[in-house]
């Protein structure tokens, strides 16, 4: 498996990020909407700034199929390995069949241009709970699009058993976000609510060996706090 760090914030942090993740034992990192937006047109010129290689994903924020496009030739254009889709769909504004449809069509378009798209479960969004993500497994071609499984958000969903929804979703999980929760806000891995004995141990009996990004949007820790902190948790689960 691979050990990937996701934290928002400006231009300067993707920077700060890039210089310091390997020294840490981190083999990557996921990029936050903001941080490579202003790019979308402009591959070259961010690959003449970012230490590309180091990046292995991009998250894409909204339901604007057009800006989705454009998000995948950035990454075809820069040899990004992953898109992590979170589109804004509400409960009964679109059904599960319908989104679908979607998450196939521009998964296979991924596909054609070398890169993966998946989906985020997202609490308060159409795909947040064991349902929804049991639809999502029936109607999603898991060769096309796939799920970027976020632990925290799968609680904040109202999941009690989040290792019976890893084990049910085994084969269209392409990548996980592992995060923690506390009261209903994020906080530092190990710190919160989740039991991730029994997280890491549903991961390894689906057979996974991809990418496992701490998506640190706690706030709590600087940057040099958390890089360590959060890879020293890791390392505890991830050999």
């Amino acid at each position: 498996m691979y050990v990937g760090y996701s934290r928002p914030g400006s231009h300067e942090m993707v920077t700060e990020m890039l210089s310091k993740i390997k020294s840490e034992g981190y083999h990557g990192i996921q990029l936050k909407g903001d941080q490579y937006a202003s790019y979308l047109d402009n591959p070259d010129g961010f690959k003449t700034k970012f230490d590309t290689p180091k990046i292995m994903g991009i998250i894409v924020y909204g339901s604007d199929e057009q800006n989705l496009q454009r998000s995948i030739d950035f990454c075809k254009n820069l040899s990004i390995q992953e898109v992590t889709w979170v589109p804004s769909w509400k409960k009964g504004q679109i059904d599960h069949a319908s989104a679908a449809e979607i998450l196939n069509k521009f998964g296979k378009y991924a596909n054609d241009k070398g890169t993966r798209l998946s989906l985020h479960n997202h609490a308060g969004q159409l795909f947040e709970n064991q349902d929804d993500l049991r639809e999502f497994c029936k109607l999603v071609n898991p060769e096309y699009s796939g799920l970027t499984f976020d632990t925290a958000h799968l609680a904040l969903g109202g999941v009690k058993d989040i290792p019976a929804v890893i084990r049910e979703c085994k084969g269209h999980v392409y990548l996980f976000h592992i995060k923690d929760v506390k009261d209903r806000k994020f906080c530092p891995l190990g710190l919160g609510e989740l039991v991730f004995d029994g997280i890491f141990q549903a991961i390894r009996d689906i057979g996974f060996n991809e990418w496992l990004v701490v998506d640190d949007e706690s706030d709590q820790m600087t940057l040099e706090e958390a890089l360590p902190y959060a890879a020293e948790f890791m390392g505890r689960y991830v050999k």
